[in-house]
């Protein structure tokens, strides 16, 4: 009998444990998001990404030790070239990466003037006239723009320019997601031949706060155009 019991009493044990770290991880990763950006847009934006992670706590705590990608910011060059040659990464190997990032980045701010320019054409129309391929198309560009964004090294965008990477994750991927997830709802009804739902406080709240985070990466970005793109070319380096 005890025999029998003993999985059943291990079970529960794991259970309370993973329940009481998700308790724990969601109070650590709400503050570290607040501490990070600020108590307003922890409130505004922050609290469904930490309380999110914390569901998955196992992951960040026993992921923590798992080795880096690549050597660290930090990290002399002998403490790199003392690596086991199985492990060890070319330089070719780390310019590669850097443009790869640097590429895509250039991509999506292309893609941003691109749909800046399209979206100007439509600032008269009024609500609800804009036509449903021109919708279509503002969405295309957003999608794109989103899907080539998230799979960019922020580090490298960091190593290149100073809270470049940072900023274009927090501000402008953050406030695109906002803004998408909205649309989408709107979209969704469009397409299945029903009206527009109505805007809940909590939807209006989500996405003025993705347009005002575009808003603050699109003048940041614009005030530090040049000096960004002198920085971004040298890190890019010399063509082989």
């Amino acid at each position: 009998m005890s025999d029998e019991a003993a999985p059943s009493k291990l079970l529960s044990w794991m259970i309370g444990v993973y329940f009481l770290g998700v308790s724990f991880s969601a109070i650590y990763f709400n503050w570290q998001y607040a501490a990070s950006h600020g108590f307003v847009q922890w409130f505004l934006l922050g609290e469904i990404v930490p309380t999110a992670k914390s569901l998955v706590w196992p992951y960040f705590v026993f992921g923590m030790d798992a080795p880096s990608s690549g050597p660290s910011a930090g990290a002399s060059s002998a403490e790199s070239t003392s690596q086991p040659a199985s492990r060890a990464v070319a330089p070719a190997e780390w310019r590669d990466h850097d443009r790869e990032a640097i590429s895509r980045f250039n991509e999506v701010t292309r893609m941003r003037t691109e749909e800046l320019r399209f979206n100007a054409q439509y600032d008269q129309y009024p609500p609800g006239q804009i036509p449903p391929d021109a919708l279509d198309k503002m969405k295309s560009y957003q999608d794109n723009m989103l899907a080539a964004g998230q799979g960019i090294d922020i580090e490298v965008l960091n190593s290149a320019f100073p809270e470049l990477g940072n900023r274009f994750r927090n501000e402008f991927l953050r406030g695109l997601v906002l803004v998408i997830d909205f649309e989408n709802a709107g979209i969704a009804a469009r397409n299945s031949g029903s009206s527009p739902p109505v805007p809940t406080a909590e939807m209006s709240a989500r996405v003025k706060a993705g347009e005002e985070l575009l808003r603050e990466w699109q003048g940041w970005y614009d005030s530090h155009y040049d000096e960004m793109l002198a920085a971004l070319k040298k890190k890019w380096g010399p063509e082989r």
